[in-house]
């Protein structure tokens, strides 16, 4: 008997970057927002492309939030960029920690 496939919940949990990105874009999309995915390093890279940004802190705290309640061991880091559709250059990109460091409150 065959194992069954992990659904898409179980790999993002485990870190798995298509389908991190499927379940963002799930949620992204309807507001004009497509993002793509890659995990190097235990630092997860999100680039999210749209026509009209949304404010950097609202997407970073999106995907703070998220990832925080996601679980996932395998990401240590996240680093979001962001850009308009049909540009070359990143608007604003930043970076942050997921695993808390002892002594600091988050």
């Amino acid at each position: 008997m065959a194992q069954p496939q992990p659904n898409i919940l179980q790999l993002a949990k485990q870190g798995n970057p298509k389908a991190i990105a499927t379940i963002i874009n799930r949620q992204l999309e309807p507001k004009g927002i497509i993002a793509q995915v890659d995990l190097k390093d235990n630092c997860l890279q999100i680039l999210i492309e749209a026509i009209q940004l949304p404010p950097q802190h609202i997407i970073v705290e999106y995907f703070r939030k998220s990832f925080k309640h996601l679980g996932a061991t395998a990401i240590k880091t996240i680093k979001v960029y962001g850009k308009r559709r049909g540009e070359v250059f990143f608007e604003w990109h930043e970076l942050f920690d997921l695993v808390e460091v002892p002594g600091q409150q988050g």
